[in-house]
């Protein structure tokens, strides 16, 4: 994976479109349930996919390009903030005849700024 992701980044670069690009990698749950001999691939976080502990929700991601400094973003992110802090990230505020920041038209909220500044997330719990 290292290698393809290297593959793609110098290809993006190489045409000229690096500068306007964000990847993201991200997971959708924790590590599945082990038997009780094995280890957690989770430790040291509590449970595993499916189950409402850490290790079932708090997952490994990034986000990375020009546009971000690099750095860890402690803040809390949910799922459905992706969404609305990539429509920020690419300068999209409407959808139809919609606001997406004032008409609350998506359920999750905006971390762009705090991620491009690594300052405090807009969620709080």
């Amino acid at each position: 994976m290292d290698d393809t992701v290297r593959d793609i980044v110098n290809k993006l670069k190489k045409t000229g479109q690096y500068n306007n690009t964000l990847i993201i990698f991200i997971s959708d749950n924790g590590a599945r349930k082990m038997p009780t001999y094995v280890k957690s691939s989770n430790f040291p976080l509590r449970g595993f996919k499916g189950s409402v502990y850490e290790g079932g929700t708090k997952v490994p991601a990034f986000f990375h390009g020009p546009a971000i400094k690099s750095h860890r973003y402690a803040g809390l992110f949910h799922s459905v903030d992706i969404l609305p802090t990539i429509l920020t990230a690419v300068n999209i505020t409407r959808t139809g005849q919609q606001s997406v920041a004032k008409e609350k038209v998506l359920d999750g909220l905006n971390h762009w700024e705090a991620m491009k500044r690594n300052t405090v997330s807009p969620r709080k719990h």
